[in-house]
């Protein structure tokens, strides 16, 4: 866990393994992709950013939608990239056997609170405008996890960025 509110590279690589662990035996092989369905942070819902944060647009966001989008339907992936070698936004289309099984090689992270991709956006995309004001809107709710690790964002984004000539 981050009780420590440190980024940790091992600790996240272990939280990402284990759904691996709980959810498929030893001698299966685990899946080349993980998809996440969508959650939105509104870009007219941004909190004003303070002096560690300017510049980090994403920290600006702390109030999401509650509802996600359904499994399978505007999802997009995270991938085992030791196992992937054709890739697509939404999912992997090859891996090292041949073309991606679908129902063995893709996993759904659902319910949501095993993951879920948080979209940074004007509206939703993939849904009618009016499914979104109806469906996504109304069903509003304050997250601010990010805002545990924001020191340590900011002091590693202005290290990548000096450390590639940006600024």
């Amino acid at each position: 866990t981050f009780s420590d509110n440190s980024l940790d590279s091992a600790a996240i690589l272990q939280l990402i393994d284990q759904p691996k662990k709980k959810d498929f035996p030893s001698e299966c092989l685990p899946p080349v992709s993980y998809l996440a369905q969508c959650s939105y942070f509104f870009d007219d819902l941004l909190e004003p950013l303070d002096n560690t944060t300017a510049g980090l647009h994403m920290l600006s966001h702390v109030t999401r939608t509650f509802k996600v989008t359904k499994p399978r339907v505007f999802t997009k992936a995270v991938h085992d990239t030791s196992r992937a070698l054709g890739l697509h936004a939404h999912f992997a289309l090859y891996n090292n056997a041949g073309p991606v099984d679908r129902q063995r090689d893709l996993y759904d992270l659902y319910p949501s609170d095993e993951g879920f991709l948080a979209h940074y956006r004007p509206k939703c995309q993939g849904e009618s405008q009016e499914e979104c004001e109806q469906h996504f809107r109304p069903h509003l709710q304050r997250d601010e996890r990010m805002w545990l690790y924001k020191k340590q964002i900011s002091e590693m984004s202005k290290e990548s960025i000096a450390a590639l000539g940006l600024k």
